[in-house]
């Protein structure tokens, strides 16, 4: 009998506390006006909808995510805002009934590829694994117009392995530097254009790093256009 995948896509929204401008009116609406336009289309674009993506957001600022949320049609029951409290109790109960459990890691203005849900659906890790790391895609500048080809050896574009009995039991894959200590982690590379990296204006932290880029920089528009429906 085939083993039951549960695949859950693990957003911050704004649960985290680099700068104070995330718990703001005008960062979380300018925030969710992205998160509409790119990273919902790419998970209601995905091929296989057999997922559940968790959207987290800090307790304080519910009312202003309830808010925003209301300027736009309603989600899809498999993609939620969540009180970033409830977190592990909102991955437990979508978990039981499972062997498995992924835990894929998305930023809120970020994309997949259409069809990454299936290749994890599909892929079989060997035992013992613990990440499987993305690590070719591209880099998108909305900005300027531009995209290229984008390498990174640890980027955050990882999925999280567990046996769901096991993760239920409170086992936890440590990253304490982050996206890099997947490394440190058993992990396996998956192949493929899997992610898109997105530079826009609300963006601080990430640039449009060419230390990471492969190839040439696109600006044609209709070629950047093509790209982008592979992942939205």
């Amino acid at each position: 009998m085939k083993e039951k995948k549960r695949i859950i896509v693990d957003i911050l929204f704004n649960a985290w506390k680099r700068s104070s401008r995330i718990y703001d009116r005008d960062w979380i609406e300018n925030r969710m006006k992205i998160f509409m336009n790119y990273t919902l289309k790419s998970l209601k674009g995905q091929s296989n909808q057999n997922y559940i993506a968790l959207v987290r957001y800090d307790r304080s600022t519910e009312k202003l995510i309830r808010q925003a949320l209301s300027k736009y049609p309603p989600l899809p029951p498999n993609i939620k805002f969540i009180d970033a409290n409830s977190y592990n109790r909102e991955i437990i109960n979508s978990a039981k009934g499972y062997d498995h459990l992924y835990i894929v890691r998305l930023d809120s203005d970020d994309l997949y590829s259409k069809s990454y849900i299936q290749k994890l659906h599909d892929y079989n890790p060997k035992p013992g694994t613990q990440v499987l790391i993305s690590r070719s895609g591209y880099i998108y500048d909305s900005v300027n117009h531009r995209i290229a080809k984008y390498f990174h050896k640890s980027p955050p574009y990882h999925a999280l392995v567990y046996r769901v009995q096991d993760f239920i039991n409170g086992k936890r894959h440590r990253l304490p530097k982050g996206h890099w200590s997947a490394l440190e982690l058993t992990h396996e590379l998956l192949d493929g254009a899997n992610f898109i990296s997105h530079v826009h204006s609300q963006n601080t932290l990430f640039t449009f790093n060419k230390n990471y880029t492969v190839g040439p920089i696109i600006t044609d528009r209709e070629e950047i256009k093509n790209i982008l429906k592979d992942f939205m």
